[in-house]
Parts: C-alpha cells; structure tokens; sequence
C-alpha cells in the first residue's frame, strides 16, 4: 500500500478485537480502593485497550503525534497515567494495548519498555503487552470461526480489509 493507510474507525476496530459492538464497553474496579478503569473488552483473558491510530482519527482529532511521527509529552504523560490506573484496577490481569498499526506498535511498545518498565516488575503484576493486531489478521480470525459455525458479532460491523 502507498501513502498512509486509512483511519479505522475506532468502534469497528474494537468489534474486531473484541467482538463487543456498539459502544459497549467493561469497567473494571479495584476490590481494595475506589479506583476504576474502563477497558475496551476482553481478547481470551487480557483485558484490552484498542489503539486504531495514535494519529488523528477525525478532523477534530489533533492524535497523540507530533509533525516528526513521535508521542507528544502530553500523550505519553496520559498514557503513563492511564497505564497506572490499568495496572492499579487490573489486580494482576493480562493487559493488552492492541495497535492498528505495526508502527504505532513500536511507538507504545518502547514506552512500555522505557518509563513504563516498572509495571513490567513490580510486585508480581503482570504489566502491559503491546500487540500489532492488523485490521485483515482480525478479520481473517472472525471469518474462521463463522465458517466453522461459531459465534462472531455481527460481521457488517467489522472495518473493510484494507490493502495489502
């Protein structure tokens, strides 16, 4: 493919993931505190966070990039952040950052390796996996299971293959 690939749509890309459609989502709590966190679904066990795009998404959208491809400082202070608060309410659960894209993929996953090592670590926590999970690999996964008879979402409300 030439040029950069097309924006996802952020819903169709967590059916895919997931199977959860609409704007369904899954608060999880901490049993000890008051903290909560909600994920984008479940892939097997992990508990999921859908990255379609660190760019922008829509017009409004100025995406957690700067003009020479990096995270911004306020999009990685977020996502730091944000990374405790998974870790915090996870209680030990398998996190899944699920990227779109290969690149994005890298970008999150020298975050995760880089100030974000110590949730890696700590105490026994699990930590944070970071996935390049493409759109067509995704699609090809639920097109199996419906050919064997098993359950899928609705499969008009996955994205369309993008170009290989």
């Amino acid at each position: 493919m030439t040029g950069r690939p097309r924006t996802v749509s952020p819903m169709r890309y967590v059916t895919a993931l997931t199977g959860m459609y609409g704007d369904t989502r899954l608060e999880v709590s901490d049993p000890d505190s008051a903290a909560k966190y909600v994920f984008d679904g479940l892939r097997g066990d992990a508990l999921v966070v859908a990255f379609p795009s660190l760019g922008p998404t829509h017009a409004m959208d100025p995406g957690r990039l700067d003009e020479h491809g990096r995270l911004t400082p306020e999009a990685t202070s977020k996502l730091i952040g944000d990374a405790h608060a998974q870790v915090s309410v996870a209680n030990g659960r398998h996190i899944l950052w699920a990227c779109a894209r290969a690149e994005d993929a890298e970008r999150l996953q020298e975050l995760v390796s880089g100030p974000l090592a110590d949730l890696r670590t700590a105490g026994g926590i699990v930590g944070i996996e970071v996935a390049h999970l493409p759109v067509n690999l995704l699609r090809r996964q639920w097109l199996e299971r419906a050919e064997r008879g098993q359950w899928t979402p609705p499969l008009g409300q996955l994205p369309e293959p993008e170009d290989e």
